[in-house]
């Protein structure tokens, strides 16, 4: 139902119950969002406010966020009028004009398009107004003639405002209003406008607003002052109401100032409508330039104005509030335009900040009285009226502002944030006021036989701090003191602790967050404290997020002085630094730990049944039970102590790295240059307390608490990845910092290292971190975690019993996903899932086959009783590698090569006997072997010729035409036979693993590719073949080579090298492959490159055990029967005595993880990275800043500032600065209305 607005009613709120009857002077409709408005004699008045308004949006053609004049103000100039026609198909149209000097055309679109025309018009699924987002037609033009053709509104409007937009029609996805405080339950819709379908102003407002304009223009003794009014233009000037933006202007004559603020509900003859939208403050546009307003004030506002800067910590209700009334792009303009404005506001924030903490009223709980439109013109400790203070929402709004701040300020570069942040102010009072905190602090014991060095309690030499000084007249640096005060803040009785363990009036209590390490007390607290901790931690991170904005190449040189405060125990003395790292450490484990059986998931293996009783005797762990009862706080809560935590541990930068000299840590204030093979840059404990005192735990009970809660969250992950009841579990959504703190734990400490594997839960983390590798190597967003994975399991390969472990049984507490499931134990599921990682990534993931390649040869001399398969795996690997197409595909492929002999050569020198199978494997792939032995340049290339002619031959048989179809098939089938006939093996399929248990002789006819290249386009696979044929070798006729045994190294040598014929030579067409076809990157292998890498081959010692076994092996099998052939010969491999014609064995000596530069800097934007992607949603904490350590691929998201907020740098934005009357309520919410 529609009705004519002919006169409107209205109920005017707290002033009493009579109505007051008011007149309509203005209706504005606004067709276009942030363009020019239509006045009309009368409009329709929709659920989505008043027809045809703000019903089309110009979107960016990117991102198709909405384009609005805060961002274009050009667009004020585009000028939307609506033309009605009833005998127009589409009723009308709305006719859309530039300024004459635009050189744009005219032109017109539809008022009403019918669904037919809709249709034709293409429709966008993601517009984007504000955080909503919606859909939209893409106006398309109507008019045959159209200079552009169809696509004339959006190409004119992008040729006018010089930006490539879309102009869109509001599709038919409802988009619903978000409810507010004052109207929780306020159900409507809108179009395209910012926050209500309807606003009004009235002119009452309108006349008070420019009489006190004037009244402070000529005020000539300055006791009525607005900041930087310039009088002269003002004495004179009206002041339109369009610059409001309203859709109705209302008059009347018993209409007081401001009445609107009050209204709760407009009624229109039967129709009502709630929460209408308010006007705010001053619009420093100009409507007829679309140029700021000069006139607008522009001068500094003062610190003691507390009046206007108050309504920073009383205008938000949320950190979503926030981000959404505060752009980067605001506070850009404020560095560059009004940085003193900035720079107050600010100092205001904090100070009031380290005010709250002294303050007796501080924490208090919201109140029921508090109303959002209550009077703001109270000053910092005045209450008017009913209204009540609200002090933690006071803190937190300080908090959520400066966090919003931060970011733009650390990505500029320039003094501002030296000048703010670190720059000492000489001061009469003492600046170490509160900072002497006594009381009783968790100690770690000490550890005398596992010391590896306290941090220096004085600054490195020749380090400081920005503006470091010691004279006591200069206080400290903002900066510093809002770290101290959000660490104090962390531990504050009644806003993040609970209020009972307050002692007298000290409210700062630096007790441990959660029951567990240094602490057996568990401190019961409630959602609203840990969300409040959650906010205190955010901001923290926000604080030491500067390393972000550094470069890769400079983050080891450029200090974070944020991070340096807080890591080094000059600064923040040892009883901070352990309640800090203890409550954010059992905050995490917690999450996961089997023994807290309060917040403990079910385990890996558990069952629907399998339930816990939780507080209160309620039952936890239900199925779906995240889906009934939601708990944003906890979650986030865990996540930001992960981040906190961890990029408190790898602070790696100037004074603060850490180097390794002769295997001794030592601190160092500069980056090394390391010279020698003996200096290298590893993360220890030497310069960070953080690391320092997580290396220092020792306790099994601690230790064991950590690895338990590792392994809780891990197996309630897999669990809820992989349950029967899909989506009844909650997906852990910080599995990446869990393994990255588990890194962190097995690098830094020593006992907890011998400690998983004394504790028998080696099998557990082993396979947790294969489980990971496989669940998500194919998910290139996931290649950072799959990398670090890697990493450990090199790690942890380096230590002595690892490789002794392997020979348990794979842990029945690990429910290993069934398609990764394999036969026998750890030992085989860990062959097999490197296999997997390397054949089934197609080359995508080569930057981490060494690392777990040497894995396998770390624990190869450990390695017993391999299975068919994982054996057939091992030697599959070799003839991959080993393939010419991959292995002159890149210059670092041989050492892969390398690195897999070394795994079969430390197998046979060691566990020879307990391997029939790999020893039976090997003898099987002896050609593989041998043409490595004897491999050319021009070998290789002649056979990724041939076997690229032979795929090819054998598609055009596929697919030719005529013929019979039987025959045609035959000689597919011959093709594809001469292929592997003449390949180094032949190709196994990679799925079909019971065929290869089963039936390990049997022949696949199924082939493996693996890419040598990930730029390899999609027409040219380079084949990987994997073992050859799994068949008798009686049906092999392929000459035995000449036995090794008893020649000296220099024969041997002789016979790996081979003889290079004259046809061997180059000829011009395989110099083209090879410049051409084989090598990436730019890389041309070369004759002396191949012979650089084959004469270091560790290759003599399986040469030597195919000489020596395979004329045995040939004679078993042509004496026995072809049903026991297998069984005598694995017999014999398992009796036979090699030793004697081995070379001696290496030394065992594993290959560790070496930390480089490179490396440091990769761990570093991993986990800033995560830190990062958390931020983005909901609140974008870093979009549409300048990251610098890391890409970032998403598309931020335009947000604007409200002209109420944009007064918080008057100057940036050319709002007035005006101090509130105290005529008016102060309180009403910022519009923002386009």
């Amino acid at each position: 139902m529609f009705t004519a607005l002919k006169d409107i009613l209205s109920w005017l709120l707290g002033f009493g119950a009579e109505q007051t009857t008011l007149r309509i002077t203005k209706l504005l409709v606004f067709p276009i969002k942030s363009c020019k408005g239509t006045s009309v004699q009368e409009t329709r008045y929709t659920p989505e406010g008043l027809e045809n308004d703000r019903t089309i949006a110009i979107i960016d053609a990117k991102s198709h966020s909405a384009v609005t004049a805060r961002e274009l103000s050009k667009m004020l100039l585009i000028h939307p009028q609506i033309r009605y026609d009833s005998t127009d198909l589409y009723g009308g149209t709305i006719d859309i004009s530039f300024p004459q000097d635009s050189d744009c055309q005219a032109f017109s679109i539809p008022l009403n398009p019918d669904d037919e025309l809709l249709e034709s018009w293409p429709l966008a699924e993601d517009v984007r107004v504000w955080s909503s987002r919606n859909d939209g037609h893409i106006i398309r033009s109507i008019d045959p003639d159209a200079i552009f053709g169809p696509d004339t509104p959006s190409e004119t409007i992008s040729n006018f405002l010089g930006r490539n937009v879309l102009l869109v029609r509001k599709g038919p996805r409802p988009r619903a209003v978000v409810a507010t405080p004052a109207f929780p339950d306020l159900k409507t819709t809108t179009a395209f406008q910012d926050g209500y379908p309807l606003l009004i102003a009235s002119e009452s407002s309108l006349r008070d607003i420019t009489r006190h304009i004037r009244t402070a223009a000529t005020d000539e003794d300055g006791k009525l002052k607005i900041y930087g009014l310039n009088k002269e233009v003002w004495k004179d000037k009206e002041f339109a109401m369009e610059r409001f933006r309203p859709n109705i202007v209302i008059n009347g004559d018993d209409a007081l100032p401001y009445d609107e603020e009050r209204w709760e509900e407009i009624k229109v003859g039967e129709l009502s409508s709630g929460d209408a939208g308010k006007i705010l403050l001053i619009p420093n546009m100009d409507i007829e330039t679309a140029e700021p307003d000069k006139s607008v004030p522009s001068q500094n506002i003062p610190f003691t104005d507390d009046a206007y800067w108050s309504q920073y910590v009383l205008l938000f209700d949320s950190p979503s509030d926030v981000s959404s009334l505060i752009s980067p792009h605001d506070i850009r303009r404020a560095i560059d335009e009004a940085p003193e404005n900035l720079e107050t506001l600010i100092t205001v924030l904090s100070t009031r900040l380290f005010t709250l903490i002294t303050d007796h009223t501080f924490p208090s709980p919201p109140t029921s009285s508090f109303s959002p439109v209550a009077n703001i013109t109270a000053t910092w400790g005045s209450v008017s009226g009913t209204e009540r203070r609200d002090p933690t929402k006071e803190a937190l709004n300080c908090f959520r502002v400066l966090g919003r701040i931060l970011p733009v300020v650390f990505e500029a570069d320039n003094s501002f944030e030296n000048d703010v942040f670190w720059k000492r102010k000489r001061t009469n009072v003492d600046a170490d006021i509160g900072t002497d905190r006594t009381g009783p602090q968790f100690v770690i014991e000490e550890d005398d036989s596992d010391d590896e060095g306290r941090p220096s309690r004085q600054p490195a030499a020749g380090t400081a701090r920005p503006n470091a000084v010691t004279n006591e007249q200069l206080e400290k640096p903002l900066a510093e003191k809002l770290l101290s005060s959000t660490i104090d803040l962390m531990f504050c009785c009644g806003f993040t602790l609970p209020s009972k363990l307050q002692v007298d009036h000290h409210k700062i209590n630096y007790t441990i967050w959660e029951r567990g390490i240094g602490s057996s007390v568990d401190v019961v607290g409630n959602s609203q404290l840990d969300s409040n901790k959650a906010e205190v931690l955010r901001f923290l991170e926000i604080l030491l997020s500067k390393t972000i904005y550094t470069s890769p190449n400079s983050l080891l040189l450029i200090s974070n002085p944020y991070v340096s405060q807080l890591v080094h125990d000059h600064h923040t003395p040892r009883r901070l630094v352990l309640p800090m790292l203890c409550s954010l450490l059992n905050t995490a484990m917690n999450s996961g730990s089997y023994s807290n059986a309060a917040r403990a998931p079910l385990t890996a293996m558990g069952s629907v049944g399998s339930m816990v009783n939780g507080v209160g005797g309620m039952v936890t762990n239900l199925p779906y039970q995240h889906l009934i009862m939601r708990d944003d706080a906890g979650p986030a809560l865990v996540s930001l102590s992960f981040g906190v935590l961890l990029s408190l541990l790898d602070y790696q930068a100037a004074e603060a790295r850490d180097i390794i000299s002769g295997g001794e840590a030592v601190t160092s204030p500069i980056v090394p240059s390391p010279s020698t093979s003996d200096v290298s840059a590893a993360p220890t404990a030497v310069t960070n307390s953080f690391r320092y005192f997580l290396a220092k735990l020792h306790r099994p009970s601690d230790l064991d608490y950590i690895l338990n809660g590792i392994l809780g969250i891990l197996g309630h992950h897999i669990s809820a990845t992989h349950n029967m009841l899909p989506g009844s579990r909650k997906i852990v959504p910080h599995t990446l910092e869990t393994f990255l703190f588990l890194w962190k734990m097995i690098e830094l400490n020593k006992k907890f290292r011998s400690h998983v594997f004394e504790s028998d839960r080696l099998g557990d983390v082993l396979s947790y971190l294969l489980v990971f590798c496989l669940e998500h190597k194919e998910k290139p967003q996931h290649h950072g975690l799959v990398r670090a994975l890697s990493y450990i399991v090199q790690c942890l390969s380096a230590e002595t019993d690892f490789g002794n472990q392997l020979s348990q049984p794979i842990p029945s507490r690990v429910s290993i996903p069934s398609r990764w499931v394999t036969q026998g134990d750890l030992g085989d599921f860990f062959v097999t899932s490197i296999y997997w990682m390397v054949a089934t990534t197609s080359g995508q993931l080569n930057f981490l086959y060494p690392a777990l390649i040497i894995a396998l040869a770390n624990a190869a001399p450990s390695l017993t009783n391999l299975q068919v398969t994982s054996s057939n795996r091992l030697v599959q690997l070799f003839a991959s590698f080993s393939n010419p197409s991959f292995l002159l595909s890149d210059e670092s492929h041989p050492r892969l090569v390398f690195f897999i002999l070394e795994v079969l050569n430390q197998i046979i020198f060691h566990q020879f006997s307990s391997n029939p199978n790999l020893a039976y494997a090997i003898l099987r792939s002896h050609k593989t072997f041998e043409n490595l032995g004897t491999f050319t340049l021009s070998k290789g290339l002649r056979e990724i010729r041939r076997v690229k002619e032979a795929k090819e031959e054998a598609e055009r048989i596929q697919a030719g035409k005529g013929g019979d179809k039987g025959k045609g098939v035959e000689r597919t089938t011959s093709a594809r036979s001469s292929i592997r006939a003449h390949s180094p093996g032949s190709r196994v399929s990679l799925t079909d693993d019971q065929s290869i248990e089963k039936a390990p002789l049997s022949r696949s006819t199924s082939e493996f590719v693996i890419r040598s290249s990930q730029d390899e386009v999609a027409d040219r696979p380079i084949p990987i073949p994997e073992t050859p044929t799994e068949r008798s070798l009686s049906s092999l006729q392929i000459a035995s080579p000449p036995s090794v045994s008893g020649i000296s190294e220099k024969a041997r040598g002789k016979m790996k090298a081979g003889q290079i014929h004259g046809d061997d030579e180059f000829d011009p067409e395989l110099e083209r492959i090879a410049a051409v076809g084989v090598g990436r990157n730019g890389f041309v292998p070369t004759q002396e490159w191949v012979t650089s890498w084959q004469e270091s081959l560790p290759l003599d010692t399986v040469l030597v055990v195919i000489s020596e076994l395979l004329p045995k092996v040939r004679e078993l099998q042509a004496s026995s029967s072809q049903s026991k052939t297998t069984s005598a010969i694995l017999d014999y491999l398992k009796m036979v005595e090699i030793k004697t014609v081995l070379p001696s064995a290496p030394p065992l000596i594993p290959r560790r993880f070496q930390w480089s530069d490179a490396s440091l800097v990769w761990l570093s934007s991993l986990i800033w990275g995560e830190i990062f992607v958390k931020g983005t949603s909901p609140l974008g904490i870093w979009n549409s800043t300048n990251v610098k350590l890391f890409g970032v691929r998403h598309t931020p998201q335009t947000r604007g500032v409200s002209n109420f907020v944009g007064g918080l740098l008057s100057s940036a934005t050319g709002s007035p600065a005006t101090p509130p009357d105290p005529r008016v309520n102060h309180s009403r919410r910022p519009s923002r209305q386009s």
